[in-house]
C-alpha cells in the first residue's frame, strides 16, 4: 500500500474513534449534564498525536511523511498548540524537515507534562463510564481502533520498524490503558 492508502485507512479508524467518543459522550450526558464531546475529542487528539510522535521517533528518524500524517490525522486539536508562543504556521511536517532528531525528542518530552491534565480528564470520565457499562468494554473498543490507526502510521514511511510498533503499543498502554484500568477500579 502507498503512504496515502495507509493514511486513508488511518482516517477511517480515526473517524471510528471519534464516533465512538461521541457515543460515549452522549452516555456521559445522562449523568453529567455539562459534559462536552468537543472537549473529549480534543483530549483524544492529544493522546493520539502524542502516541504517534513517540512512535515516529522510535526508529531514530522523523520523516516528513510522518510529520504530514500527524498534522493531518486529527480534526479537533493540534498538540503543538500546548506550547506558548508557537509561531504561526509551525507544524510537524516543518519540524520533521528542519529540526535535528534530538531537538524533536526534547519537544516530545516537554509535551507529556503539558498534556497530562487533559489526558487524565479524558481517562477519568470514560473509565467511570466503562466501569458502569456492562454491555461493552469501552477501553477494548477504543484501544482496538487506536491500535489499527497506529499500524497504518507505522507503515506510512515505507518502512516497517518493529520498534515503532512496539513503542506504539507500549505508549498506548502507558498513557491510556493502564491509567484507565486504575480509574475503573477506584
Amino acid at each position: 500500500m502507498t503512504a496515502q492508502e495507509y493514511f486513508d485507512k488511518a482516517q477511517y479508524h480515526y473517524g471510528r474513534c471519534i464516533k465512538f467518543i461521541e457515543a460515549m459522550s452522549n452516555k456521559m450526558l445522562e449523568t453529567k449534564s455539562d459534559f462536552k464531546a468537543s472537549i473529549a475529542k480534543t483530549e483524544f487528539d492529544m493522546i493520539l498525536q502524542y502516541v504517534l510522535l513517540r512512535t515516529a521517533l522510535a526508529d531514530g528518524k522523523f520523516y516528513k511523511v510522518e510529520g504530514q500524517f500527524i498534522d493531518k490525522i486529527t480534526d479537533n486539536y493540534d498538540i503543538i498548540n500546548l506550547f506558548k508562543d508557537v509561531p504561526k504556521g509551525l507544524n510537524w511536517e516543518w519540524i520533521a524537515v528542519n529540526q535535528p532528531i534530538n531537538k524533536i525528542e526534547g519537544v516530545i518530552n516537554e509535551l507529556k507534562p503539558l498534556a497530562d491534565k487533559y489526558i487524565d480528564d479524558f481517562i477519568k470520565w470514560f473509565a467511570k463510564l466503562d466501569a458502569r457499562d456492562t454491555e461493552f468494554d469501552l477501553l477494548e473498543i477504543l484501544t482496538k481502533e487506536l491500535g489499527e490507526l497506529c499500524i497504518c502510521f507505522v507503515f506510512c514511511d515505507g518502512e516497517r520498524a518493529t520498534n515503532e510498533a512496539e513503542v506504539a503499543g507500549r505508549t498506548v498502554g502507558e498513557i491510556l490503558y493502564a491509567p484507565w484500568k486504575i480509574k475503573m477500579d477506584e
